[in-house]
């Protein structure tokens, strides 16, 4: 996931009707890294069709389909047990300076975690999807991401992941850094992708951060993943971010010796040194 480190806005896209539900359309790495789309877009990639991508034409349409399922997967001092409200979200954010927009730049999860928000949510009668969630769960049962089980929902065998973009033509940014964030961001969310369906990739991921890492640098990671508000009590979603950023993240405005409170180089160094059996066509085009 690749987070924001700083106004609820868009409320009518949180209510109405629902539109339609996208085909899902096969495409290369290189032509999803150029996508520019006017509209929901669902694709698998072409290398890897265990992956679904969700394409957005704006932040504002991608936090109201998802900033949800992140608060319920990933944030600290939020509920793992219950799909937040609307209102609760709203003052989490406001609390830590933050925008329900940007609350992240692109979401990644597995069937585990979908069909886990979905569950929650049927089973609660206080809960009342939204018309972007609503088209979510669609898709995701339409592409195998998860399928009804009884009243309820559970993990699915069409899809193991699915990652979120947004456009680098969004309405909600400025072009210089929507065109920026989108190439920063499909390859770290690819990248969360490839840990998640490619075991060989995560094993030595997971190798790599007990057995190369120095304590120092492994909390250098964490207090940075504080900073930007994840669960850091959850060591797996710590060593999934962490190979994110160490591997498919190496734009230094996103991630830096300094912020990993690293000697100069340091960062570099890891990167130079992080050599894995596997890596996907997308890894070295950021």
């Amino acid at each position: 996931m690749l987070a924001s480190a700083g106004a609820l806005g868009g409320v009518s896209l949180l209510r109405g009707g629902d539109p339609p539900v996208p085909r899902v359309q096969t495409t290369a790495y290189a032509d999803l890294a150029a996508a520019r789309p006017d509209e929901l877009r669902i694709h698998r990639v072409a290398a890897a069709p265990e992956i679904l991508v969700f394409d957005y034409p704006s932040y504002l349409a991608q936090a109201v389909a998802l900033n949800r399922v992140a608060a319920l997967v990933e944030k600290r001092n939020l509920p793992r047990e219950r799909v937040v409200t609307p209102a609760e979200l709203e003052r989490y954010i406001a609390a830590r300076g933050g925008r329900f927009v940007t609350f992240y730049y692109g979401h990644n999860y597995d069937g585990t975690e979908l069909a886990r928000f979905f569950e929650l949510a049927a089973a609660d009668a206080n809960v009342r999807l939204n018309p972007g969630e609503r088209r979510l769960r669609e898709a995701l049962l339409a592409a195998g991401a998860i399928r009804r089980d009884g009243e309820g929902f559970a993990p699915g065998t069409g899809a193991a992941y699915a990652i979120s973009l947004v456009s680098a033509a969004a309405p909600d940014v400025a072009p210089e850094f929507g065109a920026r964030a989108r190439r920063v961001a499909v390859v770290h969310e690819l990248g969360h992708a490839w840990y998640a369906v490619n075991a060989d990739y995560q094993a030595y991921a997971r190798a790599f951060w007990y057995d190369v890492l120095t304590p120092r640098e492994r909390d250098g990671f964490r207090r940075f993943l504080a900073a930007r508000s994840y669960d850091v009590s959850n060591e797996a979603l710590v060593i999934d971010e962490a190979q994110a950023y160490l591997a498919f993240t190496p734009d230094a405005r996103v991630v830096s010796d300094a912020e990993l409170g690293l000697p100069d180089g340091r960062l570099a160094a890891l990167r130079a040194r992080f050599d894995p059996p596997a890596m996907p066509p997308w890894h070295g085009n950021e």
